[in-house]
């Protein structure tokens, strides 16, 4: 007996606290597959709702349950989303008040396998030195900071614990300083990174605001491996253009090549004075092309050319050129009714042949049931016409 198909509700901690409904078979322990597809994709979207299995090679990603998480039908999962951004209980009353200020995140998907993510996983970065935490906290805490950076050099720490002069940092770390957990920046535009020599930290310009943010080695460091993500996004797109334009090279090759294999053979509209209205010319029709191979190719071709939306219609289209209602009407498919065989006749093959080039999932067989119906309505056709 197979198990229950359920959907979870789920935090993604590591995706800025993104929240999504997934199906529940993705989870393991802490940790969510998910599955190589386009962001916001159609695939994606029917591998959640589908609850596709999960396959070795997906991602994992860390998670965050919350509290009453799992549901029957992704409907209800996907609608308890939203309730999650306020609530880790999602049983909770809807009628709690809310404060309706935090935003709704939506999950980030990025489309590379695992062995693109081992490339691009990099080790943390190391620790910030002791010597350089004690500088910064100096410089935050000491009343007498305008001094000591006006003054040609400075005391500074080295890890030994011995004292050794440096020159007087640049204007760019002067200016720097950590915003505090109690204050809010207004606004700050980061700028081109500077990296000062007499700087040991790397440091952004910011307009003149109360706060301003110091931008540090694991900011830079998350900065890249997002521009490497969306790199690698860019590269399967261009990937999956290169592929459609050489399946399209491909179609105009072959065509190409049709028309070339073709080109010299007389067109049947010139060949003969269509449509055959006779015996005489339909034995000449016929003899020409059992013993021309190459002009029965050129044309199929040809009046594959004529189109028609669906099969009947192109049987129309493709025997009204090649023969007059009237001689059609003394035929019947498989020559019954006192009737002439239209069956044994290389005209039949030209239409079958015709009509499965242009239509590439028709039939031998749904092609001789439209050429029955239209030689069946032959001689209505023919009364219409002298009428």
């Amino acid at each position: 007996m197979s198990a229950k198909v359920t959907w979870s509700v789920i935090k993604f901690p590591e995706d800025n606290d993104a929240v999504e409904a997934v199906p529940s078979r993705w989870l393991v322990g802490n940790k969510c597959k998910w599955p190589p597809y386009p962001p916001n994709s159609k695939k994606l979207i029917e591998a959640i709702e589908k609850s596709e299995m999960p396959s070795e090679t997906w991602q994992e990603f860390t998670i965050i349950p919350f509290r009453n998480n799992i549901y029957d039908d992704y409907a209800t999962a996907k609608k308890k989303v939203k309730k999650a951004l306020a609530t880790s209980d999602l049983d909770e009353s809807d009628s709690a008040p809310r404060s309706g200020k935090r935003k709704i995140k939506f999950r980030r998907t990025y489309s590379y396998s695992s062995v693109e993510e081992e490339a691009l996983s990099l080790p943390d970065p190391p620790p910030e030195p002791a010597f350089i935490q004690k500088l910064i906290n100096n410089v935050e805490d000491s009343s007498s900071l305008q001094g000591a950076i006006d003054s040609d050099s400075y005391q500074d720490i080295n890890p030994n614990g011995s004292s050794s002069k440096f020159m007087a940092p640049s204007p760019i770390c002067r200016k720097t300083q950590k915003v505090r957990n109690d204050q809010q920046p207004t606004y700050i535009e980061v700028q081109q990174p500077m990296l000062d020599k007499n700087c040991d930290k790397t440091v952004v310009h910011t307009l003149e605001t109360p706060n301003q943010k110091e931008i540090g080695v694991k900011d830079v460091y998350n900065l890249l491996l997002r521009l490497t993500r969306k790199q690698e996004l860019l590269q399967l797109v261009v990937t999956d253009i290169k592929e459609s334009l050489i399946k399209m090279e491909t179609v105009l090759l072959r065509n190409h090549q049709v028309d070339v294999e073709t080109g010299d053979a007389e067109s049947i509209s010139l060949k003969f004075n269509l449509p055959i209205d006779g015996v005489e010319k339909l034995k000449e029709f016929e003899a020409y092309f059992i013993e021309n191979e190459k002009a029965f190719k050129k044309a199929v071709h040809e009046v594959s050319q004529l189109g028609g939306k669906h099969l009947y219609d192109f049987i129309y289209r493709a025997g009204r050129k090649l023969i007059t209602n009237s001689f059609a009407s003394k035929f019947s498919y498989l020559g019954k009714r006192q009737k002439e065989s239209f069956k044994i006749l290389k005209m039949n093959n030209l239409l079958i042949e015709s009509a499965m080039h242009l239509h590439k999932q028709a039939t031998v067989k749904d092609v001789e049931v439209e050429i029955s119906k239209w030689l069946k309505r032959a001689a209505e056709r023919a009364k219409n016409e002298k009428e």
